[in-house]
């Protein structure tokens, strides 16, 4: 089954032309997770009286540089296959990078993601961009020692925390959330199919 999944894996990547990076898949199954859950995706109208709901998902990713930190926008994620994800993805990431990147690739956002894996992070806990009501860090993959079906096996693990705003997510809305999310990434090839 393993063998499997990594072919499936590998034909992903030879069709798309573009190696799809850690974040790529973690996008991927945030978009899905987000899709069940609303109000993870929704944000509190301008003079905070409404939660807006939104039937789409514009995902930010936050990038830094070495004059700061920006967060460009891949709008309507949730309408696009894992190509165009990916495609996009990259795209608007590079436009940051070369300082290229328009208004509205910066603005529209509904929920954002921060990896620092990058840098070796254990763990850390993120600003949430508004308007957006909560945002994702994702810390280093590392090799850790973990027991399944009774014996100890080593697996890649990473820590993922949801930072939300109480207003509209409470602790339950996000343990919910987040249980989704993991069960998305521990399944990345259930997504693509």
């Amino acid at each position: 089954m393993l063998a499997l999944r990594k072919q499936t894996a590998d034909l992903v990547i030879e069709k798309i032309d573009l190696k799809p990076s850690v974040t790529d898949y973690i996008s991927l199954a945030v978009v899905k997770a987000l899709g069940k859950h609303p109000l993870v995706n929704a944000s509190v109208s301008e003079d905070e009286t409404e939660i807006i709901y939104h039937d789409y998902v514009s995902l930010g990713i936050a990038v830094g540089l070495e004059e700061g930190l920006y967060v460009p926008v891949v709008h309507d994620a949730d309408k696009m296959s894992f190509t165009e994800l990916v495609s996009e993805s990259k795209r608007v990431i590079k436009a940051t990078q070369e300082k290229n990147l328009k208004f509205k690739d910066m603005n529209g956002s509904t929920f954002t993601i921060s990896n620092l894996g990058m840098f070796g992070v254990d763990t850390f806990s993120s600003i949430i961009n508004q308007p957006n009501t909560a945002i994702l860090s994702i810390a280093a993959t590392k090799q850790t020692p973990v027991v399944i079906d009774g014996e100890i096996v080593v697996r890649p693990m990473m820590n993922i925390s949801l930072n939300a705003d109480h207003r509209i997510i409470d602790g339950l809305e996000g343990a919910k959330f987040m249980q989704t999310l993991k069960g998305n990434l521990e399944n990345p090839i259930g997504l693509l199919i």
